[in-house]
């Protein structure tokens, strides 16, 4: 296993799949999740925490539009970035190896998916269903991430998993929320 990311270590990995065996059909998902997957999941997700809750707490309207703005640049340029050395490969050679080339495309893939993700997080509308950003994380990150990584949407044939995922969520191993 390649986990290098110290909030999403081994053992934080254990206690989710360990939480998820003790559901009705868990044994069975749990054999079948890739652990690299799931903690790449949980690192970008968060990412996504983070300016999620940059954003709660950058309550101006303008102030919102503004940083969505910078992050929207961020996001269009790292694109434009992205299609032309990918296509035109003409920036191979500044790289010693493939595989260098390689992880700085992944790298830049992240960046792009991480700024287009904050540019929509600081647009949000408080009247059209803003929720906290607790609420917001559990139900589009992690929920999302179960269903990419388990192979179905969380508490699908179980209402074992919603009973325990206020428990989940006030775990110390997250960050806090």
């Amino acid at each position: 296993m390649n986990i290098t990311h110290p909030v999403i270590d081994r053992c934080a990995i254990d206690r989710i799949l360990k939480a998820v065996e003790e559901t009705k059909q868990g044994t069975k998902l749990a054999k079948r999740v890739d652990r690299d997957k799931l903690a790449k999941k949980l690192w970008d997700a968060e990412a996504h925490w983070m300016a999620y809750s940059a954003a709660h707490h950058a309550s101006p309207k303008r102030v919102r539009k503004a940083q969505a703005n910078q992050f929207r640049g961020i996001a269009k340029r790292a694109t434009r970035l992205h299609d032309d050395i990918t296509r035109t490969r003409r920036f191979r050679s500044v790289f010693d190896a493939p595989a260098d080339f390689d992880a700085f495309v992944v790298s830049l893939k992240r960046i792009i998916d991480v700024a287009e993700g904050a540019a929509e997080t600081y647009e949000y509308k408080a009247a059209s269903g803003f929720r906290s950003p607790r609420e917001w994380f559990v139900s589009n990150k992690l929920a999302s991430i179960y269903e990419k990584c388990f192979g179905e949407p969380p508490g699908a044939g179980s209402r074992e998993i919603h009973e325990a995922a206020p428990l989940m969520v006030h775990s110390p191993d997250l960050p806090s929320l």
